[in-house]
């Protein structure tokens, strides 16, 4: 295990993230905001009953999705202190297994305080089990920004969807 800087294409995939989140997060709140005015306001132009205060509860529901929203955001708070500190943690790894639980696919190993790393299901037909494993995480917030047997990126392989 060591720790290295940041390249910049690591810092490319970091921002990527975060800015794939976030937009995802906010295109939520816009969706329901558009969607509970766009009811209101055909409950009113159709005569159906509304009431009077259907700004206040708009605001209301708007709120506590921001609420769950900056909540959500904390949880990225990790990959800021990455981008600032600049540092990964290159880890070779000779003994290891992959569980998959309900969908999520993790890399055991028995090294500490990385015993569970959490893997996509896209790289799992690249890794080749009978050979070491070398895995790039940011230190913080354990995105992992390479894995391989090798030197090639399985994180840049095409997937089955894209081939």
């Amino acid at each position: 295990m060591t720790e290295e800087k940041l390249t910049p294409a690591d810092r490319k995939h970091i921002l990527f993230d975060l800015k794939n989140s976030f937009l995802a997060g906010f295109g939520f709140l816009a969706a329901v905001l558009i969607f509970m005015a766009i009811t209101h306001s055909g409950f009113a132009l159709f005569g159906f009953s509304h009431h009077a205060n259907w700004i206040k509860r708009i605001l209301i529901t708007f709120s506590a999705c921001v609420f769950v929203f900056c909540i959500v955001a904390v949880s990225y708070y990790n990959h800021y202190l990455d981008l600032i500190n600049g540092k990964k943690i290159k880890l070779t790894i000779n003994k290891y297994k992959i569980v998959s639980k309900k969908h999520i696919h993790y890399l055991v190993t028995d090294i500490p305080n990385y015993q569970r790393i959490e893997i996509d299901e896209e790289q799992l037909p690249y890794i080749n089990r009978n050979q070491p494993l070398n895995i790039e995480l940011a230190k913080r917030s354990w995105l992992v920004l390479f894995i391989s047997n090798g030197a090639d990126n399985y994180l840049h392989k095409p997937t089955a969807l894209a081939a």
